[in-house]
């Protein structure tokens, strides 16, 4: 099947035609991809958040290159180098959305702050249920080993936005609760 790209990421077929279901979810996607662009001015970027444990950003966000194969990674958080079993807070105010594993990173929990999301991860035992309000600095859980994992996605597109969270750490967190 020979198929070349064309405008608006349709797909044009040697004879010019498109399956019904296919030309449905294109048009469907090109109709979230344009609501979504249109939300853009409305969302509120987090400015500040507490530092989900106490230690030093040793994996930071974006490409890097893998040690021995070379193979450029891409990471969507960072880590924190944590003392073994540490208490890992939530970084703002929220609702917790998920609470349980996350394929590659332990278990972790998904607070939902609004306009964004955390991810808090590499955590082994966790504090806090599905549906539980939680204020900046609560125990969520405890690291599984010597890292705990903070990512923040913008609610922007399907599965969100992530964007780096180093610049949004606050300097000094607040103490667990």
């Amino acid at each position: 099947m020979n198929c070349t790209r064309v405008q608006d990421s349709f797909i044009d077929y040697q004879d010019g035609t498109l399956p019904a279901d296919e030309a449905a979810q294109l048009r469907r996607a090109a109709g979230e991809r344009r609501a979504a662009a249109a939300r853009i001015p409305e969302i509120e970027l987090p400015t500040e958040l507490g530092r989900p444990a106490s230690g030093k950003v040793v994996r930071r966000y974006g490409t890097v290159a893998h040690e021995r194969s070379k193979a450029t990674l891409s990471r969507r958080g960072i880590d924190l180098d944590v003392e073994a079993q540490a208490f890992a807070v939530a970084p703002a105010d929220g609702v917790v959305r998920y609470a349980g594993p996350i394929r590659g990173l332990d278990a972790g929990v998904i607070v939902d702050h609004g306009s964004f999301l955390t991810v808090i991860a590499k955590l082994g035992a966790l504090s806090v249920p599905i549906g539980a309000p939680v204020r900046r600095g609560d125990r969520i859980g405890r690291a599984a080993r010597h890292r705990v994992y903070l990512e923040v996605r913008v609610k922007l597109g399907p599965g969100g936005l992530p964007i780096d969270p180093e610049p949004l750490l606050a300097k000094r967190s607040r103490r667990a609760r």
